[in-house]
């Protein structure tokens, strides 16, 4: 079971260093977040399902800040790893929009301790 998990992570990664090959321009400089990807962001952080507790440590984790610094962008796709209850993977699914995929991967323990709350952010 291991060994599968193994070559399934292994793929995983190996195709996310497949992605396109874009310019960058200087290396060491950030592009500013598009003010789409903005507005996505903060739709979602306001959203009436999104769960209070989540709301409620937004200040102090600036979701916004830390989407743009990891230069995530419309139509990409992600993995976000060890994702606990899923506080940055519903973010990140706004960030990358219609086009764009987000993978979730928990280890056993932590999808164990959080499948309640991962299942209700899935439903709803």
């Amino acid at each position: 079971m291991k060994f599968k998990l193994f070559l399934i992570l292994g793929g995983i990664f190996l195709g996310a260093g497949c992605g396109q090959n874009s310019d960058t321009g200087d290396v060491g400089t950030a592009e500013d977040p598009s003010e789409t990807m903005v507005a996505r962001i903060e739709v979602a952080m306001d959203s009436d399902g999104r769960p209070a507790d989540d709301k409620a440590i937004d200040a102090n984790r600036k979701p916004v800040e830390i989407l743009a610094f990891m230069g995530i962008e419309e139509g990409m796709s992600v993995l976000d790893a060890s994702a606990g209850g899923g506080y940055y993977t519903e973010l990140l699914s706004a960030a990358v929009g219609p086009d764009g995929m987000v993978y979730m991967q928990n280890n056993q323990a932590s999808a164990q301790r959080n499948g309640v709350a991962i299942g209700a952010r899935l439903a709803g």
